[in-house]
Parts: C-alpha cells; structure tokens; sequence
C-alpha cells in the first residue's frame, strides 16, 4: 500500500503563511524603496501596523473571527498613528473575504458590520485626518466614504459568493452520493428478490416433483408389496438436479455473476421428460419459426415455465396432465400452460396476491417488459406468458 500523498507547502494553512510573509516582503519592499511616493510611510510605526495585517492573512481561513479581529485592529492602529494608506493594507480586503468565506454566521455577520463601519472610518480618515496632517485641504468626505465601503463590500460580497458556491456544490455532492446510495439499495434489494425466486422455483418445483414420485413409489409398494426402482431414481434425480441448480444460485449470490450458470428455454424438454418420468403426463407443442432470445428473456421464460407446471402437477386433476405450448408469434413469445381443475380445488381457488409462484411469474415477465395472466377458464387454470423477442428490462 502507497503512503498518502504529503501535504503541499503551498495549501491549506501553510498557503495563508506564505501570503501573509510575501505581501509583508511586497509591502516593505514598496515602502523602502517606493521613492516620495511612500516616503510619509517611512517610520518606525509601519512595522507593528504592517505585522497586525499580515498576521491577520495567516490565520485567515484557520481563525477567520480572529483574523478579522486582528486586521481591524492593526487599522485602528494606523488611524491612531495617522499613517497613510499603504500596500499592506490589502491585507484587509484578504480578511474581510476570508470571513465571509470561510467563517460562520457570526464571523460572516462581523464582517459585513465592519466592512461598512470600516468604510465610514477610512472614507473620513483619507477626506480629513490625512489632509489635514499634511496640512492640505480636506477631500470630499461622501465620495471618499462611499468608495471605501464599496471596496471593502466588494471583497466581504466576493468571499459570499464563494460560501454560497461551495455550499451548492456540497449539496450537489451529497444529493448524488445519496441517490447512488438509493440506487445500490435498490440494485441490492432487486437482487435478493431474485435470488428469492429462484430458489423457489428450484425448491418448490424439485420438491413437488419428488412428492409426485414418493406417492407413486408408496402406491406400488401397497399394490404390489415393493418400491418401484424407476421411481426411486426418479426422486434421486431430481434431488442430485435440485441440490445442484441451489449451488449454482448460492455460487452467483457469493461471486456475484448474475449470469453464470442461469437456465433456458432449451431445458424445456428435459424440464417435461423429468415431470413424465415421475407420472405427469405432459403434452408440449410449439407454432410458428423459433427465434433467438435475449438471456434475460430466456430465463425468465424457463422461470415461468417451470413454475407453471409445478403448479399445474400440485394442483391439477389426477387424469389428466397440464399441456405446455410454445407459440413464437411476430413481436413476442407466447407460453400457455393449462390443466384441468382437480374436483378438490386448484389454483382457481387461490389468490394470486397470496401465492410466491404467481408473483414470481408476474415480477419475471414484468422485468423483461412482458405480462402474465393467470385464471380459470372452461374448468382448465391457464397461465399465459407474453414475453417480447426484445427485452425492454424494467426495474
């Protein structure tokens, strides 16, 4: 494993001590060597006003209240001391921005009050108090103030404006991580219902169909005083058949692969020589070209399929067996599963809102962009899948 990348001379709070010791340089280094148009700066009291605000800068986005505090303070010194405007006051215009960007409610706040108190101050002390050391004639004291407050709302505005972005993209952020999160629980949550469903199709088809043959090996052993040895194979079958369709389901829920190991319409036919094998007298047919299906389609006709005739086994009449047929019609595939109605009652009788296989049915062929219907008619329970040769996959 890397180390974590070092942190920059130049960034965070490092950055603010590096602006703060450049403009300190900039500024005596205009001050000394400035020529008359700095020589009234030349005293000794530059110094301690010139390190107050450029202290102010080095703590700018640590300690903004503080910073803001500081800069004010060193002005109120260069007022009391009457000392001219010089570079080093930009300092303040750093500061007034730094609150408004980086301090709070109460920071943000001190910082507008004082960034137009500190207009007011500095519009009188460059109209009055400078002219009047020099012994010249005062300037104009409105334009003076109203130019100064401009300056300094203009730098407290800007460091807004810069609060106001950050927050928007903060927002924007967390809005997206919370939507990927909604889509992870949703992609989650998809995935356990379909697991769940296929581990009841696979259980409760593979179940059903040993039942079928443990009650057929028990009537021959009444009738003829022994187990039948082709139904016994049969239950070992499909036992060894389910036992390894649930590896294969758990197998994806540890990888991960949706697709590995995942049934087809092509399993049909070994799907009815296991169901006739076990006494279920299956009649299956097929109309119209065959055509190729996508994965998603396949499997969730298999699915379908499977489930129907499960129900049709558990529920059907004893005499006769439930007919499948394929009918490969021009923009879907249609599957027909029917059996007749058993004198004891069948799937007529059951809610579809309460039977896990009729939802499973109706949630597959809704995902590929198909319809189930399920229902009694003329004594027979139909199942009637439409699944389109396209799957329009839906969530």
């Amino acid at each position: 494993m890397g180390r974590p990348p070092r942190p920059s001379l130049f960034s965070g709070p490092r950055a603010d001590l590096w602006l703060a010791a450049a403009l300190l340089l900039a500024s005596a280094a205009l001050v000394l060597w400035g020529g008359e148009s700095t020589a009234s700066l030349r005293s000794a009291w530059w110094l301690p006003v010139a390190l107050l605000q450029c202290a102010a800068v080095a703590v700018r986005r640590l300690l903004p209240g503080v910073a803001l505090a500081v800069a004010w303070l060193g002005a109120l010194l260069q007022v009391a001391l009457v000392q001219e405007v010089g570079p080093q006051n930009v300092a303040i215009l750093v500061v007034l921005y730094s609150a408004a960007a980086h301090g709070g409610r109460v920071t943000r706040a001190l910082g507008l009050v004082s960034a137009l108190a500190g207009g007011v101050l500095a519009g009188w002390f460059l109209a009055v108090a400078v002219p009047r050391a020099a012994g010249t004639q005062p300037g104009s004291v409105p334009f003076l103030i109203g130019l100064c407050a401009a300056i300094l709302l203009l730098a407290w505005g800007t460091g807004l404006l810069r609060a106001v972005s950050r927050r928007a993209m903060a927002d924007r952020l967390a809005a997206a991580a919370a939507a990927e999160r909604a889509r992870q629980a949703i992609a989650v949550e998809e995935e356990r219902a379909r697991i769940a469903r296929d581990m009841h199709d696979v259980v409760a088809h593979s179940l059903t169909v040993m039942i079928a043959q443990a009650e057929g090996a028990r009537l021959v052993a009444e009738t003829r005083g022994g187990a039948s040895p082709d139904a016994l194979n049969a239950i070992a079958n499909t036992g060894r058949t389910a036992l390894a369709e649930v590896r294969g389901v758990l197998a994806d829920l540890r990888s991960g692969d949706r697709d590995s190991a995942q049934p087809s319409l092509a399993r049909v036919d070994a799907l009815v020589a296991q169901l006739r094998a076990s006494g279920v007298p299956v009649a299956a047919s097929s109309s119209g070209e065959e055509r190729p299906l996508p994965a998603a389609v396949d499997v969730a006709g298999f699915r379908i399929v499977q489930e129907a005739l499960t129900n049709a086994v558990r529920h059907g009449s004893g005499s006769a067996g439930p007919t499948l047929h394929f009918e490969w019609a021009d923009g879907a595939l249609l599957l027909t599963v029917r059996n007749a109605l058993a004198s004891t009652g069948g799937p007529a009788e059951i809610a579809p809102a309460r039977g896990h296989g009729l939802i499973g049915m109706r949630e597959r062929a809704h995902v590929v962009g198909g319809t189930v219907v399920a229902g009694a008619e003329d004594g027979a329970f139909v199942v009637t899948a439409i699944l389109p040769y396209e799957s329009g996959e839906r969530t």
